[in-house]
């Protein structure tokens, strides 16, 4: 099967899933939730899993922080004209321009600078140090709720954030809510179910009047939705970026 019919097929699977996720899902009570730390392994990915989420949380007068665990520098390998360090550059304004338009304060951003393409590979110095980074970002935000990317999303980057988060956070009477938020799993329907199935509770977030600034928010990634001359295809298949232009958000909590 070609690229193009995955994408047809996928199309009507991930809408089937979306169906059974709403059946199954509550509402997510945002202005009942405390401070809240939003632990994003790449830039971009607080805005495709929970961009919308992120804005409802600032108009409803929470003020999240967000966590970027690495500069995103390796979207790219061997771009003929950037290297690792402009890329970096790119993905950091990028960045900037996203939260702005989810109504997110800068001032409320940490970057952990871990290396990109090998969080899961890191030296044990290396991965101390992330988590004492996460541990000190939840200490400033108060947070008693914790976004993250899903262990079990598809990417090895996300679920090594994941192991950071959950050493940074042990279980105990103290460790604050893990809410875990699909991006890559929305590109594969099947690795969505199995989210659904192993969660305790699934979490709804209607978006509303802030879908528009999720769009926004995606829009100012342009670096991953389109091509960096002289290449020629972007660095997120295609279709990818359109496939979150929908009225509502998923968390899933174990």
């Amino acid at each position: 099967m070609d690229a193009a019919a995955k994408r047809l097929l996928r199309s009507p699977l991930r809408c089937a899933v979306r169906i059974g996720l709403r059946l199954r899902s509550r509402p997510l009570p945002l202005t009942a939730l405390p401070s809240a730390l939003v632990i994003a392994p790449h830039p971009d990915d607080e805005t495709f899993g929970m961009g919308g989420t992120l804005a409802r949380l600032g108009r409803a007068g929470i003020r999240p922080h967000v966590v970027f665990v690495t500069d995103g520098a390796a979207s790219h390998p061997g771009h003929p004209r950037l290297d690792p360090g402009a890329i970096a550059a790119r993905r950091g304004a990028e960045a900037e321009r996203a939260l702005a338009a989810l109504g997110i304060d800068w001032d409320r951003v940490t970057r952990l600078g871990g290396p990109d393409g090998r969080l899961d590979r890191l030296a044990p110095a290396e991965a101390d140090t992330l988590v004492a980074g996460l541990r000190a970002a939840a200490g400033r935000a108060a947070a008693r709720l914790v976004f993250l990317a899903a262990e079990a999303d598809g990417s090895s980057e996300h679920a090594a954030a994941y192991a950071l988060a959950a050493r940074a956070f042990p279980p105990g009477a103290e460790r604050p809510r893990l809410l875990e938020y699909p991006v890559w799993a929305w590109w594969s329907p099947p690795r969505l179910r199995a989210l659904q199935r192993a969660a305790r509770r699934v979490w709804r977030s209607g978006l509303g009047e802030c879908r528009g600034a999720k769009a926004a928010a995606i829009a100012a990634y342009a670096s991953q939705t389109e091509p960096l001359a002289p290449q020629t295809e972007a660095a997120l298949p295609p279709g990818f970026a359109a496939s979150f232009d929908t009225g509502a958000e998923y968390f899933f909590e174990r």
